[in-house]
């Protein structure tokens, strides 16, 4: 898990935040390396300074918060009842660029590509995938198609995207008394973010109830601790 998502996460659960809390809350990290996190998203514009005649402080913006949501929606995913979904485009070389940002766009919710023009991958609902093709106008050159049950053998599950998750979630709950109430909150929720970025890593094109089940119960024990 990326300083830059410890440091954002830390921000947004402390609501106010000063460079001594992010020392005091992530002491493994050196000084230099988190003031420089803190100033990437701040040029980011993913948090903003109030300044403060003794300490400046930090707060988490919109656009930084969305950010969390965004990623975290990935763990949504898997208490759903996803379909497989093959999708079909042929769009014209005068939308290159436009092509590639839309292709970009399906990759970054869990498509893959199979053949030039043709991506596969488990979806929410055939809506999911409408929204996002109305978004870039390409709906005449789209053509999407609903994978029958056992039709297509995706894949299977790759359990080295999880080791480190499965690691730092049990180490957690072994110490979990060692942490006052914020500090475990804290920790809580980085562990939550850490599996989020996993599953995203993931293509999720297996049988997901049954190969995610051990990771998944580790999340449900976590999650309870981030509040």
């Amino acid at each position: 898990m990326s300083i830059l998502s410890k440091v954002l996460i830390l921000i947004d659960d402390l609501g106010t935040t000063t460079k001594r809390n992010l020392f005091e809350y992530l002491p493994e990290e050196k000084n230099s390396v988190l003031l420089s996190a803190l100033a990437r998203l701040k040029n980011r514009e993913m948090v903003k300074m109030i300044k403060n005649t003794t300490n400046n402080h930090y707060q988490i913006t919109d656009l930084g918060r969305q950010h969390i949501f965004t990623d975290l929606d990935w763990i949504k995913n898997i208490f759903l009842d996803l379909q497989t979904y093959i999708v079909i485009f042929n769009v014209p070389d005068k939308f290159k660029s436009k092509r590639e940002q839309f292709r970009k766009s399906m990759q970054n919710v869990g498509m893959k590509i199979i053949g030039r023009g043709i991506l596969i991958g488990k979806m929410p609902s055939k809506n999911f995938i409408k929204h996002i093709v109305t978004k870039h106008k390409f709906v005449k050159y789209v053509k999407i198609y609903e994978v029958v049950a056992n039709q297509y053998n995706l894949g299977e599950l790759n359990k080295k995207i999880y080791q480190q998750f499965e690691k730092d979630a049990k180490s957690f709950l072994k110490y979990k008394k060692r942490f006052d109430k914020s500090h475990l909150r804290f920790r809580a929720k980085t562990l939550v973010y850490e599996f989020s970025q996993a599953l995203k890593k993931d293509s999720l094109d297996y049988d997901i109830k049954n190969n995610l089940k051990k990771y998944v119960d580790l999340y449900q024990k976590i999650k309870v601790l981030c509040y």
